[in-house]
């Protein structure tokens, strides 16, 4: 009794489908393919649950409206869980991303051996930076001190962030 009432089931939903999908389609190729797919589903809707009762073969459950599937609560609390991954997946991303590209804004500035970069944040929004940075052989204190200057003003006009705000740590030079 439950094969019948499973295949009556899946049956109606189908037809009700096919129906709605007939409505909407344009006269031509594409209701006969629509078609074609409905009577396909049909078939399947049809000999699924005579296989599954007559047999132990497992059978992907099509059109199963027995409500045995997670609760919706479940499945809100494992949306939640997946929307926080992404997000703190997206933060991470971001700051890397920032990172990178406050240290290749310093490594443009002529005398620049190499850059080390710690991005200061404020609830996900970048509010500073402090750059550590290594000047090549043969710079002076003063060209050390305009070259960091020169950082900073860089640093704080492509992110829009005050110059105040970006620390330049110098070392080499000689």
């Amino acid at each position: 009794m439950d094969v019948l009432i499973e295949i009556v089931r899946g049956v109606a939903v189908l037809v009700i489908l096919a129906l709605f999908l007939e409505m909407l389609l344009p006269e031509g190729g594409m209701r006969s393919f629509a078609r074609l797919v409905t009577g396909l589903l049909l078939i399947v809707a049809v000999v699924n649950p005579v296989i599954s009762a007559f047999g132990k073969i497992p059978v992907i459950p099509f059109l199963d409206f027995s409500g045995r599937g997670p609760s919706t609560e479940e499945i809100l609390r494992q949306g939640g869980e997946l929307g926080a991954a992404l997000e703190e997946q997206a933060r991470l991303s971001y700051q890397e991303e920032l990172t990178r590209q406050i240290s290749a804004l310093a490594l443009l500035a002529a005398g620049v051996q190499s850059v080390e970069t710690a991005p200061v944040f404020e609830r996900d929004k970048l509010v500073g930076a402090v750059v550590k940075v290594k000047a090549e052989d043969g710079l002076g204190g003063e060209q050390k001190e305009a070259l960091g200057k020169k950082i900073v003003a860089a640093i704080a006009d492509f992110f829009g962030i005050e110059a105040k705000k970006v620390t330049v740590e110098m070392t080499g030079g000689g």
